[in-house]
C-alpha cells in the first residue's frame, strides 16, 4: 500500500516539475551527471545541450534514436562512446562520425570495417587490431595496410597469409622470425 501511494507521488512530482520546464536552465540541467535516462528520454525534444549531453559515459544510443536530428557530437564524442554497436553504426552511418575514432572505439568490431569499407579508418591501428584475420585483408586488398608495424604481429598470422602477401613490406627482421605460429625449427 506504502508503495502505491509511492509510486503515486513520484508521479504527481514529476508532473508538478515538468509543468515548470519552461523557466528551467537547459545548459545546466545537460551538465547534470545525475540526470538519468529515465529523465533524458523524458526531455529528449526540450532544447538540451546535445553537445554536452554526447559527451556522457552513460550515453545510450537510445536518447541519440530519440532525437537523431539534434546537435549531437558525432565526430567527436559519439564516435568515442561505449554506446555504439554495429546496429547504430549501420543505422547512422551517413552522419558525420569520425572513423578514425571508431577505429579504436572499445566496442570496435570488424563488422563495421567490412561494412563500412570506404569510410576513412585508422588503418595503422586496424592493422593492429588482434582480431585482424587475412580473409578481411584479401576483401580489402587496396586499403594502407599496416605490414611491418601490425599485420607482421598479428596473433591470426600462418606462413600462408604472409605467402599469400608476399610482396608487402613484412617485418622480417624482427616480427616474422620470432613470431610463435611461424615454424622456426
Amino acid at each position: 500500500r506504502d508503495l502505491v501511494r509511492s509510486r503515486g507521488l513520484g508521479d504527481v512530482y514529476k508532473r508538478q516539475v515538468l509543468e515548470y520546464e519552461a523557466d528551467w536552465d537547459w545548459e545546466v540541467i545537460s551538465k547534470n551527471e545525475k540526470l538519468n535516462e529515465e529523465w533524458i528520454t523524458e526531455l529528449i525534444d526540450e532544447p538540451l545541450n546535445y553537445l554536452t549531453l554526447s559527451e556522457r559515459d552513460d550515453l545510450t544510443p537510445k536518447w541519440v534514436e530519440a532525437n537523431p536530428e539534434a546537435d549531437w557530437d558525432w565526430d567527436y564524442a559519439l564516435s568515442q562512446s561505449k554506446g555504439v554497436n554495429t546496429e547504430f553504426l549501420l543505422k547512422y552511418s551517413d552522419k558525420p562520425f569520425d572513423y578514425e575514432l571508431l577505429s579504436s572505439n572499445p566496442n570496435f568490431t570488424f563488422e563495421w570495417f567490412t561494412n563500412l569499407p570506404d569510410k576513412h579508418w585508422d588503418m595503422e591501428v586496424l592493422s593492429s587490431n588482434p582480431e585482424i584475420t587475412k580473409d578481411i585483408v584479401m576483401q580489402h586488398p587496396d586499403h594502407q595496410w599496416e605490414w611491418e608495424l601490425g599485420l607482421s604481429n598479428s596473433k591470426h598470422l600462418t606462413v600462408g597469409w604472409i605467402r599469400t602477401f608476399a610482396d608487402k613490406p613484412w617485418d622480417w627482421n624482427t616480427a616474422i622470425s620470432s613470431h610463435p605460429n611461424l615454424n622456426h625449427g
